[in-house]
């Protein structure tokens, strides 16, 4: 075995134990992304209206690959060290199929971002109207009060989306508890609800005057960028791997059989 080959093998096995360090990233971004409270709401109010999962399968895509891009990882750590060619054809392979999928699956997730924002808010406004303030254990009427209480946000783009969209409450309620800071005198967050949005002089010292759309905005689009960063630049990753590989097949000191 020559030198240049030598040392082609030990920064191919060395490379694969951060692949393999990569692939347990891609798995806890997976799981993370399935067990976020804050996602797991968004996804609620989604579903209600749309049956859209894509961020509980967005997840799973995840979780998936990251255990493929494990396994991988020990394919090319085990094909280095004992330099046996067959755990290194297959390690190619399998790579080249993750350089194909990853690829992909950060152009689609690019393509998606740009609709995501039309999309969100028609999805938040077909379940808001349907906000029942007499039957708090109504799916809808539960999943926004959830939301709302989690992101400190009331309505849509802000708090008159109900008035808008006719939803009706007992007395001089104009809003859902949830709509109010805790800390605070519910009566004053009422009060504060009937002025117009962006009125001059208007105070909101009890209610939460911001919408939930721009917060959800803002968290599925941070998300997705961390989903087209990972996907892309472990797209491209894997193709120093496999010229790392087809120099350490070259080696005539690799086995042809199993070992």
């Amino acid at each position: 075995m020559g030198i240049c080959e030598g040392f082609a093998r030990f920064i191919f096995v060395a490379f694969n134990i951060v692949f393999v360090l990569f692939g347990i990233g891609v798995l806890v971004g997976g799981i993370w992304v399935k067990a976020d409270p804050q996602l797991l709401n968004v996804q609620k109010l989604i579903e209600l209206d749309a049956s859209d999962k894509f961020l509980s399968t967005a997840g799973w895509i995840l979780i998936v690959f990251g255990v493929l891009v494990l396994v991988i990882g020990v394919f090319g750590c085990v094909g280095g060290i004992k330099r046996n060619k067959c755990f290194l054809g297959v390690y190619i392979a399998l790579v080249t199929i993750i350089f194909i999928g990853e690829l992909s699956g950060g152009i689609m997730a690019a393509v998606f971002k740009g609709k995501i924002s039309t999309e969100l808010k028609d999805a938040l406004s077909g379940t808001l109207k349907n906000y029942k303030p007499n039957n708090g254990n109504d799916i809808v009427t539960k999943t926004w009060d959830e939301v709302q209480k989690l992101f400190s946000c009331c309505g849509i783009t802000n708090y008159a989306d109900y008035a808008q969209n006719n939803v009706t409450f007992p007395g001089v309620q104009l809003v859902p508890s949830t709509c109010c800071n805790p800390a605070a005198n519910e009566t004053t967050c009422q009060t504060e609800a009937s002025q117009k949005p962006g009125a001059k002089g208007a105070t909101y010292n009890a209610l939460y005057n911001q919408g939930c759309y721009p917060k959800f905005n803002d968290l599925l689009s941070s998300h997705l960028t961390l989903i087209i960063g990972l996907a892309i630049a472990i797209a491209m990753f894997p193709l120093f791997g496999i010229c790392l590989a087809c120099v350490t097949c070259k080696d005539g000191s690799v086995e042809d059989h199993m070992a």
